[in-house]
This record gives C-alpha cells, sequence and structure tokens, in this order.
C-alpha cells in the first residue's frame, strides 16, 4: 500500500503522492514547476510497486524539519506558509478545479499574487508538506546534496557513498524499521541501525523478506525474486565485509516512509 508523501518512480519519472483519498492519489511530478495534481487509482500504484514496475525512492527532503536554518528564514517561510494555509487545508482542493477556484479567492484577482501562491504551493508539495519545507534554499538552509540515486547525505558518512538502492536493499531496510524502531520493542536510532547492520550482513533480514513477499505483502518486489536474493545473501555471509547502506540511508528511509521522529536519546 502506498503512503502519503511518498516518493515513486515510474517509467524515470518521479513523482510524490500528496494526498490520498479512498482509492484515489494525486500526486505531482517532482522536477518542473507545475502544480497540477494528477489524479490515479492507489491500488493500481500498489500493484505496481509490488511487481517492481513502481519504485519507492528515498525522499532527499526527509530531513528538511531538522535541517538548521535561521529564526529569519523560519519567519519567512511561516509568512509564505499563511498564503497557502487555507488552501492545503480545504478539501475542495482536490476536486476538479478546486486548486484553480480556492487560488483565485485567496489572491483576489491579483495576478503578480496568484503566481506567487502557486509558487508557494508546487514547493511545499514537492519538499514534503511541512512548514519547513518552505524554508528558501539559501542562506544556511542546506538543499539537498545530490540529485539522482537517494543515497542520504553523503556528507556525514565520511567517504562512504552507500549502497545502490534496490527494491531488495528498500525491502530489507523496511523490514528492519518495522523490527527495531516501531511498536513496543522500539530502539533510539544509532542502536536500532546497528542492529539492522548485524541483521542485513547474516541474511537475517532477506529470509525475513521471503516470508513477506510469500504472503504478497511486500511493497518493493515480486514474488520471482526472492529466492534469487536468498541465493545472492547466502553467498555473502561468509565474508568478513559486505557493503551495507549507511546510517544515513536508513535514517532516510525510515523518516521518509514513516514519517518524523519523535525526540528520542540517540
Amino acid at each position: 500500500m502506498i503512503n502519503r508523501n511518498e516518493i515513486l518512480k515510474m517509467d524515470g519519472i518521479e513523482y510524490r503522492v500528496v494526498q490520498i483519498f479512498g482509492d484515489t492519489a494525486h500526486l505531482i511530478q517532482m522536477n518542473g514547476q507545475s502544480v497540477e495534481l494528477i489524479k490515479c487509482l492507489a491500488s493500481g500504484l500498489s500493484k505496481g510497486v509490488r511487481a517492481g514496475r513502481i519504485t519507492v525512492e528515498l525522499d532527499e527532503w526527509a530531513d528538511v524539519e531538522i535541517r538548521p536554518v535561521s529564526d529569519e528564514l523560519v519567519k519567512k517561510a511561516e509568512a509564505d506558509y499563511k498564503l497557502i494555509e487555507l488552501i492545503v487545508e480545504n478539501p475542495l482542493l482536490y476536486t476538479d478545479g478546486g486548486r484553480k477556484r480556492l487560488v483565485s479567492a485567496v489572491s483576489r484577482g491579483d495576478a503578480q499574487l496568484e503566481r506567487r501562491i502557486n509558487l508557494i504551493l508546487g514547493t511545499y508539495w514537492r519538499r514534503g508538506q511541512v512548514l519547513q519545507s518552505l524554508v528558501p534554499a539559501y542562506g544556511g538552509a542546506t538543499g539537498p546534496v545530490s540529485r539522482g540515486r537517494k543515497r542520504g547525505r553523503r556528507a556525514a558518512d565520511g567517504n562512504d557513498p552507500g549502497v545502490d538502492l534496490s527494491p531488495e536493499v528498500l525491502d530489507a531496510m523496511n523490514e528492519g524499521c518495522r523490527r527495531y524502531l516501531m511498536g513496543e520493542g522500539k530502539l533510539p536510532l544509532r542502536k536500532a541501525y546497528e542492529a539492522f547492520v548485524e541483521d542485513y550482513r547474516n541474511g537475517r533480514l532477506v529470509e525475513k523478506r521471503a516470508d513477506v513477499v510469500e504472503s504478497n505483502e511486500s511493497p518493493f518486489n515480486e514474488c520471482g525474486k526472492t529466492s534469487e536474493v536468498n541465493e545472492e545473501m547466502n553467498e555473502s555471509r561468509g565474508q568478513e565485509e559486505i557493503a551495507v547502506p549507511t546510517f544515513n540511508q536508513f535514517y532516510y528511509f525510515y523518516r521518509s516512509r514513516y514519517g518524523s521522529l519523535k525526540k528520542r536519546n540517540e
């Protein structure tokens, strides 16, 4: 099942899931400046993810709420949010022609203000739909470190570029998050990552993944690939070191898929 705010990649193009109502998902294309929302069947998107035709990408804006910014820039973001607050909180936004009517009502015929509101809306949707997503990407507000394959913010992990985010790796991180960061037995983030790495290197997450695939619950891969993945992991168990996702890759996955981290001791 797809989730609100996830980044989906279809035919080489990335989209953010802005909102889901029933079986209708509203998407916005990540590249460009268009603010037209695209309607899709949520069930169809979920089926595409399971079949591997659609991939869930890591969100380069997942940590925007914890990026260090000045009070002045936060105030600018708050001023911009006030312009769109009545729009994004109105369910009419997701009806046919709803955005145009709401923007027109707020701008009151001011063409320049209308363009500005649309620009703010596009930025708000593409960067994760939180107040901090409207912080200007300058003057200490760190924008995305890199485009392309989402590997986390490399600077925090030294020279380690991480691993390619294949469906198998995403699936393993998803199981690691469920196992160590959710429920009554959740661990502090660093300890959860260490436990995840140990399980990943020993193939225990992949074994769990096989069970999930057999029950058709895995959101990232097709059933036919399970045996191949297990064989690859079994070959790796005898090695002293295998490539594992970096801490930031693990954190960004958790942050983008399951939402904001609560205050906890790391």
